[in-house]
């Protein structure tokens, strides 16, 4: 079995992290109550270090993927 590696930009990854972050809190944690409305919209420094730390540690794991073409 051959892989091939498949080098992702980080900026994209990046971005697209964060969507999904702000599509989360928005869609789930907002609604159930676990996440304060006011907190969220005001981008408090607490919530922006948290986020950077997940972003920047996903964009870590999946920066590089390695695929079998052939499965």
């Amino acid at each position: 079995m051959v892989l091939r590696t498949i080098d992702t930009d980080p900026d994209i990854l990046r971005q697209a992290i964060n969507d999904g972050i702000n599509r989360y809190i928005r869609d789930v944690l907002l609604p159930s109550g676990l996440v304060d409305e006011e907190r969220f919209e005001c981008a408090e420094p607490e919530l922006n270090m948290t986020r950077r730390k997940v972003v920047e540690a996903t964009v870590k794991s999946w920066q590089q993927s390695q695929f079998d073409d052939e499965a």
